[in-house]
């Protein structure tokens, strides 16, 4: 999901999907069920259908499905298939942090480092994200 809203967004401004994170862009609307806006190096869409919200790291490339624990427990919060299990996490951000660094330990999820060396970011994929 994260990658197709970067894809369509990213036509929308005519620019490389890499090239997101310097968009200049502040906020807007990407079509009829999604805003986006960007912070930092992130940019967060939000269904105005449903309430979903997808914050998507930006720093890491072509790679889109960076799990940051904080924006993963609010994307599981906001989608209706998950929020029983968000509702598990009572901590949003360290129980998170501490499922995603179980799931890194069973070898479904992979450690990354972002694309830019002078922000030093680091964050977990799942380690098929075709199959996720």
């Amino acid at each position: 999901m994260a990658t197709e809203l970067c894809t369509r967004l990213s036509q929308k401004l005519g620019i490389a999907r890499e090239a997101l994170v310097h968009s200049g862009h502040d906020s807007g609307r990407l079509d009829a069920e999604w805003d986006y806006y960007f912070h930092g190096l992130e940019c967060c869409f939000t269904s105005r259908r449903t309430g979903q919200v997808l914050d998507v790291e930006l720093s890491f490339g072509d790679e889109f499905g960076v799990l940051d624990p904080w924006f993963f427990h609010r994307f599981l919060a906001t989608t209706d298939r998950y929020a029983a299990l968000a509702a598990k996490l009572v901590d949003g951000y360290h129980d998170t942090k501490r499922a995603l660094d179980v799931l890194v330990g069973t070898g479904r999820l992979s450690r990354v480092t972002g694309a830019f060396a002078e922000h030093a970011r680091h964050g977990v994929v799942a380690k098929d994200s075709e199959a996720v």
